[in-house]
C-alpha cells in the first residue's frame, strides 16, 4: 500500500475528493441521535445528490474534511467550517505546563528485574 506522499498530485486530488465525499455521506440520522448527541436531519435525495456533485466538482476542495462531516445539506458546510476553525483556534491556546515534571527523586522506582 502506498502512502499519500507517494501518489501523483492527480491521484492525491482523487483521494482527497473521495475522503470529502465519504465525510459528507456520514449524515446525522435520527436513529443515532442518542449515540452521537447530534440531532437527526432529513436530507432530500435532490439535496444529497447536489452535495455529492458539488464535492466531485471540487467546490469544497479548500474546506477541511470536518466541515463536511455530520451535516445535512451541503450548504451547512460553510457554517461548520467557520465553527471548526474557531474551535481549532481555541484548542491551540492551551496553557503551557507550569514547570518541569517531577524530579527523579520524586518518581517511585519500579524494578524490571524478575522477583527472586
Amino acid at each position: 500500500m502506498l502512502g499519500l506522499e507517494q501518489l501523483s498530485p492527480e491521484d492525491r486530488a482523487v483521494v482527497a475528493r473521495a475522503r470529502r465525499l465519504e465525510r459528507f455521506l456520514t449524515q446525522p440520522f435520527f436513529t443515532t441521535e442518542r449515540f452521537t448527541g447530534l440531532k437527526g436531519k432529513v436530507v432530500s435525495l435532490k439535496d444529497a445528490l447536489d452535495g455529492c456533485e458539488r464535492i466531485l466538482r471540487d467546490e469544497f476542495k479548500d474546506y477541511p474534511e470536518s466541515a463536511l462531516y455530520m451535516i445535512g445539506a451541503i450548504g451547512e458546510a460553510k457554517a461548520k467550517a467557520k465553527t471548526d476553525v474557531a474551535d481549532a483556534a481555541t484548542k491551540s491556546k492551551v496553557e503551557p505546563h507550569p514547570g518541569p515534571g517531577p524530579s527523579s527523586s520524586e518518581v517511585p522506582h519500579v524494578s524490571s528485574a524478575p522477583a527472586s
